[in-house]
């Protein structure tokens, strides 16, 4: 183990239980106003976020008004916030005792937009895929899925950092999800697709976040009028076994409070290019969330590097580097809308 993973691992050991110590509410105040501080200290993210939102608002005027700075300090923010909320996941499920819902209950601090061809899979315990989004606090979204009634794992790589990884595995075992992470260059491919075959078809839910730029096998459609690439193995699996696919988001939509955004998509198996065509739909509706809650996406990742009809494996050079992104994105105003 490194220096960096033992004081890593330290840190949010010590976090966990100052937060046990604080309290809910003083915990997430914590968080975030720990969170803000990596604004200072992060000039590329800010590099890449401003080229990104500025590219985000011609398509979308409200982002235009936007200034880039305060959104990465309330994108930190949020996300210090997120972390501090995970220490205490129990407490955001607590049920309303009013609801007698078997699935999907409401919850106090949850509200559920959930629809109802969701409870339909958990009833006939059908397999399914779940597509989320790098916005909200993706990983209470999935502990708010096991608590009400879904059989989850979770499709995802392996962070960078040992300490992050030993504390995510540690939070998701605590609210009773299962994991099969690839390594950052896709290693254990096939045993991971294997697992998420017998997890469809022992009618497990696998739950996946597409909207980010890998070296994984990609599908691409349009987010805010330009192609963006999109992981396709997953949907790919879904559809071979003829699984329904949902989409599922959650957003902060005030102190200690959450909602949750679930909608089956619905698409053609006899189309040309089912994969591209679901992810259309679901980009659609990430779309309208992020213009929405902007300061709760993450902007960092660059999400319109990789192009269409290019092959990386064979062509490594054509993988733009970040200045050359920020200015190929800076000199592409209209988009592609492919």
């Amino acid at each position: 183990m490194g220096l960096l993973d033992k004081i890593g691992g330290k840190v949010l050991g010590s976090a966990d239980a100052l937060g046990r110590l604080l309290g809910p509410e003083r915990h997430m105040s914590l968080g975030r106003n720990l969170g803000s501080l990596a604004c200072y200290f992060t000039p590329r993210e800010l590099q890449v976020l401003e080229a990104q939102l500025k590219f985000a608002a011609v398509s979308a005027p409200s982002l235009a008004s936007l200034d880039a700075k305060t959104v990465l300090k309330k994108m930190y923010g949020h996300i210090g916030e997120s972390v501090a909320e995970l220490s205490h996941f129990k407490y955001f499920l607590e049920k309303d005792p009013s609801s007698t819902q078997k699935f999907y209950p409401k919850y106090k601090r949850i509200e559920s937009l959930t629809r109802d061809q969701c409870r339909e899979v958990i009833e006939r315990n059908e397999g399914a895929l779940v597509l989320g989004g790098h916005i909200g606090n993706f990983e209470l979204l999935a502990a708010y899925h096991i608590a009400s009634g879904l059989k989850v794992t979770i499709l995802g790589r392996e962070p960078n950092y040992n300490f992050i990884s030993n504390w995510i595995q540690r939070i998701r075992t605590d609210y009773g999800s299962e994991s099969l992470l690839r390594g950052s260059e896709g290693e254990n491919k096939r045993g991971a697709v294997l697992a998420s075959i017998k997890a469809l078809k022992t009618g497990k839910v696998l739950a996946a976040l597409p909207d980010q730029d890998t070296a994984l096998g990609s599908e691409f459609a349009p987010f805010f009028n330009l192609s963006a690439a999109h992981v396709v193995a997953p949907l790919k699996l879904a559809l071979g076994t003829n699984k329904k696919v949902f989409t599922s988001f959650i957003v902060r939509v005030g102190p200690l409070q959450h909602r949750v955004y679930s909608e089956q998509v619905e698409y053609d198996p006899k189309s040309e290019n089912p994969e591209r065509d679901i992810l259309i739909e679901y980009s659609k509706r990430l779309q309208a969330l992020v213009i929405e809650f902007p300061e709760q996406y993450l902007w960092i990742h660059r999400r319109w590097r990789r192009r269409p009809g290019v092959d990386y494996e064979k062509n490594p050079s054509e993988l733009r580097g970040k200045v050359d992104y920020l200015n190929w994105l800076a000199g592409n105003p209209r988009g592609d809308a492919k």
